[in-house]
């Protein structure tokens, strides 16, 4: 709303005033008539809804008892399905402990072992060749599958013939594979003797983790504890292989996380990725060998792991096919496996399985939540140290989130129960076979709800014996839609019968509603035509009315706004150092021009005189402002700041003030709204001059109030041109009197068509005159560019004579290094800073005295309140160029607070400031040190006001000390001497 003018405001009160009552009684009538209608088509669609409503929840009764029986069903099936699975795998494994302790009771060599291990065989179902298709984005067989076909489908019998159904075998690969990966016989300090291996031949000593499967296992003094006839039987042990992409691996996937489609370098995930690379793991047996009573050795077997993950691979829970080659992952219906303390031993998708690493021996990390995640990137600790203390089962909900970036960055997405707390199933799988049973639960998972199954595995020999989940528990996943597939077709049978049925009546009710619309239609009509034409009415009205009182208003404005430039002229009428002033705002922006690689021009006519009667303070305002956006919107070149004397006559003098750039320039529409007054504005102009347009008005007033007027020339992509002419009277034009300029100097100037001894030239001549060529110079001017061989030869051909050496930018001189008669001046250049430099020149070769003072730096924080965006940047530069810390802050109440919270040596208080103002910041911090029992901090009040009666009131209210804006640097270090510490 503030961006809104006074006329636009007056309008929109006046409209709601006079349309708002207008609106609320056609409100009451047209609400009237949508009642009576209402009350019509009510009575008539109520019998009908009755009745459709008793049809449909008699039907969706029957259909809900349906699917409860059906669900019920199948989860009973899913459960017992699990349970059978799961003591076909305890079986299997018991199988393997016979095997081992009849070959501890014989006499052992690598004959009986190379028979044994032939003669143990099993068959394993082979997955299809699958290729990749571009055309579907997704992987197929390459050959189709053959089913055994039958020539009668149906019942050769009558009294057979109801519900016939049968499943014919689907032909399956099929191929023998040893169970075991070794069978060894190693002696008590671990030496293999007898070895028969596909994993390696060689006869190794396995006390030496390093002489393990794949470097990971750590037997050997667990064993040395068994007894006759007890066995030792491990984790499962395998190389983990891991994934970037879970779901289907296709291009666009890789693509779209910029990895290359290799997906056999990738983790195997059933048919989401049937080519990639298959987890391979072992499951180690060990029992000790006795002979006369005295344990002489061991004999151990690695059973393949790939028979146990047979058993929940190829199983199909939820299909007519009870074997399958190669799940599906994505539609979710599959068997699992999992060991007794939760960790993943058996999965379609194998990157989900826990494994090891090489080359380290350590199991890797497992996929962690992601709470769990930043908690342990902040342990600094190894993952299997962290996760030794860490809490097992900790409050896991669907509400956390995975780490997604352990999946993107390291593709290491293990699963493990006891810190999958994304996954709540996990725990409920744990409190299901706690007893060693089985069952089931339903949960909101992945987007649909899933009936989930958990059976203990009933193997309990060695560290399983400890568990009453024995070896581990299966589990199976199925979605609980396809269970009731068969309810909810009927369901949309007669939901479709019911549509059918209601479409006749909807018509006729339609026929009657048209009637009873039409005629309601035709009076709303006749209504908001005559609403229409009221509202244009007092539309119009409340324009002229507006106009009128704008009007006044502007005119009230304006007067305000002379009277405040008159009160500004009464007290501006005072003795101002022009040089000082314009020296000093230059000075003020060069390190910012000097930041953004941009030449900073000073060029002053010095027939200027040094004295001149104006308000001082508002011309650096202006100066300031308008040289702050030059750099603002200047990327590269130059920005200029000229000031020239037009005429001189009888003690007065008028002076242009112009400040151009090569930069972006304004647009032509842009500019003239540009040098409008604030509040007569258009508020439409671009947000990109909006600031600098508020700058531009403050500067506007401030001309206007001098008696001057502010001009401009802009193109759009080379740069802006600034300048007002200022009349005045002088009161000294004698500058070598006003200031102690050395004189009567002899220069040298080596390059004179450089552009940098163009820009000094001007100033050379208050301090001499350039030699003749026989005569030897005081001082040689040098311009530095990039040809150094040039500069050196000048360098050694006036080794004995000091050297000027100018420069574009600060930077370039970090890197030069001078000699003892050198040196630099970087632009800006103006009187007082080449008269500096030649005294330091001189100084350094001995032939003045040095005279500049030391520069004075504090050890120091300020805490700055300023609101105006302008006034802020000029207080960094200051502060910037004094090298003291500090913070600046927009409002009274951000100042209280960052007070509070850190610390400072000294707060500089603006007056004016919105939420808080300055004194009233002031009376918070000073109640905040006596009640924190703090010692006062000195706080100087800022004002743009340069009246005698609110300095008083400012230190009458304790104010430590008073400045006027903008700021008097010299005023503003006698402060921080008098209350900062010097370093």
């Amino acid at each position: 709303m503030k961006n809104i003018s006074i006329r636009v405001k007056l309008i929109l009160l006046f409209i709601l005033i006079k349309i708002i009552p207008l609106f609320i009684v056609i409100f009451i009538a047209y609400e009237g008539i949508i009642s009576l209608e209402r009350y019509l088509n009510d009575n008539r669609k109520n019998l009908f809804n009755e009745n459709k409503e008793i049809i449909l929840n008699t039907a969706n009764k029957s259909i809900e008892d349906s699917i409860k029986y059906l669900d019920k069903k199948t989860q009973l099936s899913l459960e017992r399905l699990s349970f059978e699975i799961a003591n076909k795998v305890a079986d299997f494994l018991y199988e393997r402990d016979k095997d081992l302790l009849f070959l501890s009771k014989i006499d052992i060599n690598q004959e009986i072992l190379k028979n044994f291990y032939d003669v143990k065989n099993r068959d394993i179902i082979l997955q299809e060749e699958y290729i990749y298709d571009d055309k579907n984005k997704k992987w197929t067989p390459k050959n189709k599958r053959q089913k055994i076909q039958r020539e009668v489908t149906t019942a050769t019998l009558k009294d057979n013939e109801k519900n016939f159904n049968y499943t014919d075998p689907i032909e399956l690969k099929k191929k023998s594979i040893p169970i075991y990966k070794e069978v060894v016989y190693f002696d008590i300090n671990g030496n293999e003797q007898y070895k028969v291996s596909s994993i390696s031949n060689k006869l190794k000593n396995i006390s030496n983790k390093k002489n393990t499967y794949i470097n990971s296992e750590n037997y050997f003094k667990e064993i040395q504890v068994l007894k006759k006839g007890e066995i030792y039987v491990s984790d499962v042990i395998g190389e983990y292989v891991g994934t970037k992409i879970i779901g289907p691996f296709t291009k666009e996937k890789a693509k779209k996380i910029n990895i290359a489609f290799d997906p056999e370098k990738y983790a195997h995930a059933g048919k989401e990725n049937p080519v990639g690379k298959e987890f391979e793991g072992i499951i180690r047996f060990i029992t000790p060998v006795f002979k006369n009573g005295i344990k002489k050795g061991y004999i151990s077997f690695a059973l393949d792991h790939k028979h146990i993950m047979q058993f929940t691979d190829t199983s199909n829970p939820t299909s007519n096919y009870a074997i399958q080659t190669l799940p599906d992952p994505k539609n979710g219906n599959y068997a699992f496996m999992w060991d007794y303390e939760g960790k993943n031993i058996s999965h379609v998708r194998d990157y989900f399985i826990s494994g090891f690493d090489r080359n380290t021996g350590k199991r890797v990390i497992p996929w962690l939540s992601k709470d769990v995640a930043i908690k342990f990137e902040n342990s600094k600790k190894d993952i299997n140290e962290f996760l030794s203390t860490y809490p097992k089962f900790e409050e896991q909900s669907l509400q956390k989130k995975p780490n997604i970036k352990q999946l993107l960055e390291e593709g290491k997405v293990a699963l493990d129960c006891r810190y999958l707390n994304f996954a709540p199933q996990c725990e409920g799988w744990m409190q299901v076979t706690k007893n060693g049973g089985y069952g089931s639960f339903v949960i909101f998972w992945s987007n649909v709800w899933k009936l989930t199954t958990a059976a203990a595995i009933p193997y309990y020999t060695g560290k399983y014996a400890d568990s009453k989940r024995g070896f581990g528990f299966i589990t199976i996943g199925a979605n609980v839609e396809e269970f009731h597939a068969p309810a909810n077709e009927t369901k949309r049978s007669v939901t479709k019968i019911l549509e059918e049925q209601t479409k006749n009546l909807k018509e006729v009710l339609a026929k009657n509603k048209f009637e009873v619309t039409s005629f309601i239609d035709s009076l709303i009509h006749e209504l908001s035509i005559v609403t229409l034409i009221m509202i244009v009415l007092i539309i119009f009205i409340s324009i002229f009315i507006s106009k009128y009182i704008t009007s006044k208003i502007e005119y009230i404005l304006q007067g305000t706004k002379r009277s405040i430039n008159n009160d500004i002229l009464d007290i501006s009428k005072i003795k101002t150092d022009l040089y000082f002033i314009s020296e000093h705002v230059v000075e003020l922006f060069s390190k910012k021009a000097s930041e953004k690689h941009l030449k900073l021009i000073f060029n002053i006519d010095h027939k200027i005189p040094l004295c001149i009667l104006t308000d001082g303070i508002r011309l650096r305002q202006v100066l300031s402002n308008l040289l702050s956006n030059a750099i603002k919107f200047t990327h590269e070149g130059k920005v200029s700041l000229n000031i020239t004397l037009l005429e001189e006559k009888d003690n007065r003098c008028k002076i242009r003030f112009e400040i151009e750039d090569s930069g972006i320039g304004i647009p032509q529409e842009k500019l003239e709204n540009l040098l409008k007054p604030f509040d007569q504005v258009d508020h439409k102009v671009n947000r990109q001059y909006e600031e600098t347009r508020l700058g531009l008005s403050n500067c506007f007033h401030i001309i206007q109030a001098l008696g001057s007027k502010m001009n401009t020339q802009s193109e759009k992509n080379v740069g802006s041109k600034f300048f007002f002419d200022l009349e005045t009277k002088s009161c000294d034009d004698n500058l070598h009197i006003s200031k102690s300029f050395l004189n009567h100097l002899k220069f040298k100037v080596t390059k004179e068509d450089s552009d940098l001894y163009h820009y000094i030239k001007r100033y050379l001549g208050l301090f001499g005159k350039e030699t003749k060529e026989d005569e030897k110079p005081d001082i040689v001017i040098c311009s530095c560019d990039k040809i150094k061989e040039q500069l050196n030869t000048m360098r050694d051909k006036y080794k004995h004579i000091p050297i000027l050496i100018l420069f574009e930018y600060e930077d370039e001189v970090k890197d030069f290094k001078l000699r003892e008669n050198e040196h630099t001046l970087v632009l800006p250049f103006y009187a007082s800073k080449v008269n500096d430099a030649l005294k330091e020149l001189l100084r350094k070769t001995k032939q003045i005295k040095k005279t500049s003072k030391e520069e004075i730096k504090y050890e120091a924080k300020v805490l700055v309140a300023e609101d105006n965006e302008t006034n802020q940047e000029l207080i960094s530069n200051i502060l910037d160029s004094m090298n003291i810390k500090y913070s600046i802050q927009g409002n009274g109440l951000k100042v209280l607070n960052e007070y509070k919270q850190n610390s400072y040596d000294l707060i500089l208080m603006d007056i004016n400031m919105p939420v808080l103002d300055g004194v009233e910041s002031f009376k918070e911090i000073r109640k905040y040190e006596e009640e924190n029992f703090l010692k006062q901090i000195p706080i100087i009040a800022l004002t743009a006001n340069a009246i005698k009666e609110d300095k008083e009131r400012f230190l009458s209210l304790e104010m430590n000390e008073y400045l006027s804006k903008p700021i008097n640097i010299d005023e503003l270090k006698k402060v921080f001497n008098k209350y900062l510490k010097k370093r």
